[in-house]
């Protein structure tokens, strides 16, 4: 009952595919597999609330994010779905995203603490062409049930 109740109201944490990334695969004009790019951007923080705005920042690639982003966290009240990132440079991305809820110690001792890790990809529609369409979409996300706020777990980044 708890986890229904937390993965409907959060049902993330973290954003991101409507497949697994495992059995991603793009062809490529030879219509050989090609594996998607490697995470672009990584941001080493992530702050705020399930029942507002995630925040992104000290992120690499300020020439593609510059040096922070955010999106709305209610965006991510499914275990799959899509987000817009909006990066500092007023680009955005946009995520398809698959979460897999989990319980992790290194989020916290007791029921209200919710490990989210979420896995996903750069889908079309984003003006941010510095972080292509089919880039991997990666974070490991501690949820607080309590309070709603959300943070990366300890030594993760989120990776765009």
């Amino acid at each position: 009952m708890f986890r229904t109740r937390v993965a409907k109201a959060l049902l993330i944490p973290a954003m991101v595919v409507p497949t697994t990334v495992g059995t991603l695969a793009f062809a490529s004009a030879s219509g050989a597999a090609v594996k998607p790019a490697s995470a672009t951007a990584k941001c080493t923080v992530l702050s705020g609330n399930y029942q507002s705005t995630a925040n992104l920042s000290n992120c690499n690639n300020t020439t593609v994010t510059g040096g922070s982003g955010s999106f709305p966290a209610d965006g991510l009240s499914e275990t799959s779905g899509t987000v817009t990132l909006t990066w500092a440079n007023d680009l955005t991305s946009v995520i398809n995203y698959n979460a897999t809820l989990e319980t992790n110690p290194a989020c916290g001792k007791g029921k209200k603490y919710i490990y989210v890790i979420l896995k996903g990809n750069v889908a079309d529609g984003g003006t941010n062409t510095g972080i292509p369409v089919g880039d991997k979409v990666s974070a490991d996300i501690c949820f607080n049930s309590k309070n709603g706020n959300l943070a990366l777990l300890t030594g993760k980044k989120f990776k765009v």
